[in-house]
């Protein structure tokens, strides 16, 4: 299914399979938090977009013009990601066929097998879905094998804590969609920065913090 629409003026195609209608619903749900990402986002450097699924989200921060690191560890929607960067050929897109963590390793990935699968390193992440099946193993990248990046949008169904102790520089900008059985548990790392943006979205809550 391929769908056109335009975003801060720049004509954005977007393709995914039938059935995963929802990933693109998403985008919709969350454009406020979108553009206020954007409205906030440096106007140098890089911008990692970590869960990128089939790239709704990444098209989007490309339209600051900035270069986009888009990692997704699941096949198919790395993919997918990968085809949306080639309908965009004015999109500054890199796919990365990897989750992050804390550290590099090899180590399981977990969705639901009852219907399209929200992937995730964290098994229990999801209060509505007790527990995950296990997918595929999958490569894993932690953020202090990589350079400096200024924005960091981190979408990993449960998994921010270890994203996030795995990075050993500070980005003027983080973009961290929480989940809430990790919500209490990321006050020292966050302690840097200044929350200015928050949104519940169902059991989900979308946050955006700079650099103090």
């Amino acid at each position: 299914m391929q769908n056109k629409r335009v975003f801060r003026n720049q004509d954005l195609v977007f393709e995914c399979p039938e059935g995963s209608e929802t990933l693109l619903e998403d985008f919709y749900h969350e454009e406020e938090y979108i553009r206020k990402i954007i409205e906030h986002a440096p106007k140098k450097g890089l911008i990692y977009d970590i869960g990128a699924q089939y790239g709704a989200v990444t098209l989007a921060l490309a339209t600051t013009g900035l270069e986009v690191w888009a990692f997704e560890p699941h096949a198919p929607f790395a993919a997918g990601l990968r085809r949306n960067a080639e309908l965009n050929p004015w999109a500054r897109i890199r796919v990365f066929e990897t989750a992050v963590a804390l550290a590099p390793m090899i180590m399981t990935l977990f969705g639901e097998t009852d219907r399209p699968p929200m992937p995730s390193l964290a098994q229990y992440a999801d209060p509505i879905i007790p527990a995950k099946d296990p997918i595929a193993d999958v490569p894993v990248l932690a953020l202090s094998q990589l350079p400096p990046a200024a924005l960091v949008k981190i979408d990993v169904e449960g998994f921010e804590n270890e994203v996030l102790g795995g990075m050993t520089w500070q980005p003027e900008l983080l973009a961290v969609e929480l989940h809430p059985l990790v919500q209490e548990a990321n006050e020292i790392l966050f302690r840097p920065y200044e929350l200015i943006y928050t949104a519940d979205r169902g059991f989900e809550r979308l946050t955006i913090w700079r650099h103090r």
